[in-house]
């Protein structure tokens, strides 16, 4: 690692109500050596309550832009080689830098990026339930394609390691994660989850629901992965099924997954599971994923009787 230093990029708009609890996470953490770079274009009282702390570590620029101009230009300026990812509506554990960086000085597992579990929690920072990634390189590239399977916001990397992928594509704002990653796995990069939970990401309404326009951008992205690689891929057909069966159209599912079990890439359960579920069809499914039924109703299970429901797994 270059030095001991973080750069902490931050691109956001409009989060008065989160911003001072972000920050109070992030100045009290119990490693201090870093830098929060602030991309803000917010037309609330964002910008006062910022210039409220009193920190030479804090940088704001007010800069107008998407997501993925603010983090290549956050990128550009950091004056350190570390780089790490924060939203500013989230928060996170006071001893999150110092365990990602022990993984980046520990020679147990050869990684480029580090992420870690995240908690959800309401607005007014009430923990909903926890959510789980996949620890090691194998598993998280296996369902890339299909979902962010290392959270953005939880990144941990050398500015390099963006840089000699191309950076963020800035034609694709709102999956730039995914194609950014992607491009990274395709690179040879390796990713690690730190299986504790450092990271609170907080539910808000507007940011929860997943657009028509983001279900159809990362299925672009995925699938065009997907072709990309196929003929190495071992996985290729399950990988298909599962992209199809979540962001696509279930007839295309039913035909990846049949072909996944024949060329034994999935287990017989586990294919029964997602077949007889395809069979509710594009329209019903397609209603479900866009109003985040499945997700709401496993976070009200969670919440109020403490029990997981098959919705929030991944595997």
């Amino acid at each position: 690692m270059p030095d001991n230093f973080l750069s902490i990029i931050m691109p956001f708009k409009n989060v008065e109500n989160y911003i001072e609890r972000c920050l109070n996470s992030l100045l009290n953490q119990t490693y201090n050596k870093f830098e929060i770079v602030i991309l803000d274009d917010s037309d609330d009282n964002t910008p006062s309550v910022i210039c409220s702390f009193n920190d030479d570590r804090i940088r704001y620029i007010s800069y107008k832009g998407n997501i993925s101009q603010k983090l290549n230009y956050g990128i550009k300026i950091a004056e350190h080689d570390l780089i790490c990812r924060m939203d500013g509506d989230d928060f996170c554990d006071l001893n999150r830098f110092k365990k990602q960086i022990e993984v980046f000085k520990s020679d147990k597992y050869p990684v480029d990026v580090i992420g870690c579990n995240m908690i959800y929690v309401d607005c007014k920072g009430r923990q909903i339930i926890n959510k789980k990634y996949p620890e090691l390189h194998n598993d998280i590239a296996f369902y890339m394609p299909v979902f962010t399977s290392l959270p953005h916001a939880t990144m941990f990397t050398l500015r390099r390691n963006i840089v000699n992928v191309g950076g963020y594509n800035e034609m694709c704002s709102g999956a730039e994660d995914l194609d950014l990653f992607l491009r990274m796995i395709d690179y040879g990069l390796k990713f690690y989850n730190l299986q504790d939970y450092l990271y609170y990401n907080t539910i808000i309404y507007d940011k929860f629901t997943i657009s028509h326009s983001y279900n159809k951008l990362s299925y672009v992205i995925g699938n065009k992965y997907l072709e990309k690689t196929h003929k190495e891929n071992p996985n290729f057909f399950h990988q298909k099924a599962l992209l199809e069966y979540y962001k696509g159209n279930t007839n295309k599912s039913r035909y990846y997954f049949v072909k996944s079990f024949s060329n034994l890439e999935i287990k017989f359960f586990k294919f029964l599971r997602y077949y007889f579920v395809s069979l509710l069809g594009n329209r019903i499914l397609k209603y479900l994923r866009n109003k985040q039924i499945a997700t709401r109703v496993s976070f009200f299970v969670k919440r109020y009787f403490g029990v997981d429901t098959i919705f929030l797994k991944t595997k």
